[in-house]
């Protein structure tokens, strides 16, 4: 300290304020029960992955305020609106059918395995006719 300066009494400094701690709200498993298309993203406890919008979602903040928050964004209401105008995989494939197709099959590979056994039988009368 300098000569002209004078002494600071650390009793009359005002207090320190305590720092709050925070808390990251990390993803549970309720948020893909309330929200189907929310994940648990796979880099972080701390996020959440919407399927939707192939996006991720900070939690950490909010938590499922966070996620609701996302389902408000016009990004996600478009996404939204066109996955409900897409048909489902399910409407192309008529389950009913696959019973009729499997024994389609069976009936084919029957008639092979009959062919190759009269072709081999033709084949072993030749050669006996032949010696």
């Amino acid at each position: 300290m300098a000569d002209g300066e004078p002494k600071r009494d650390d009793c009359d400094a005002p207090p320190r304020k305590k720092r709050k701690i925070k808390y990251d709200q990390k993803y549970t498993a309720e948020y893909t029960d309330e929200f189907k298309c929310v994940v648990r993203y796979a880099f972080g406890a701390t996020s959440a992955f919407c399927k939707l919008c192939r996006t991720d979602v900070n939690v950490a903040h909010g938590g499922l305020d966070d996620i609701q928050k996302h389902f408000e964004t016009q990004k996600h209401a478009t996404a939204a609106a066109a996955a409900k105008s897409q048909p489902a995989l399910t409407s192309f494939v008529n389950p009913d059918r696959q019973a009729d197709v499997a024994h389609a099959e069976v009936l084919f590979t029957s008639f092979l395995a009959f062919l190759v056994n009269e072709a081999n039988a033709d084949q072993q009368e030749f050669s006996l006719t032949l010696t």
